[in-house]
């Protein structure tokens, strides 16, 4: 089951995986006018995701990555246009 990938710290973190669990968040967004994409993740530590929307909503999808997947230490988001 790729959506519980890094729960424990076993197996790798997929772009799958965290797209996944931002769905909880979609609908909030989407209500913002707002839209997330996992562009990628590297060595179960680093995720690089494409967002647009109101920048506090940018932090809640930092920290929601980082509660679900502990070892992800650098999550970077880019603002989309």
């Amino acid at each position: 089951d790729a959506s519980a990938a890094g729960a424990g710290g076993s197996g790798d973190i997929t772009a799958e995986a965290v797209d996944s669990h931002l769905n909880m968040l979609r609908p909030a967004i989407e209500g913002y006018g707002g839209k997330v994409l996992v562009k990628s993740v590297e060595s179960n530590y680093r995720c690089t995701v494409q967002y647009k929307g109101p920048p506090p909503l940018a932090k809640g999808i930092q920290a929601a990555i980082r509660d679900r997947f502990p070892t992800m230490s650098q999550i970077e988001i880019e603002m989309l246009p």
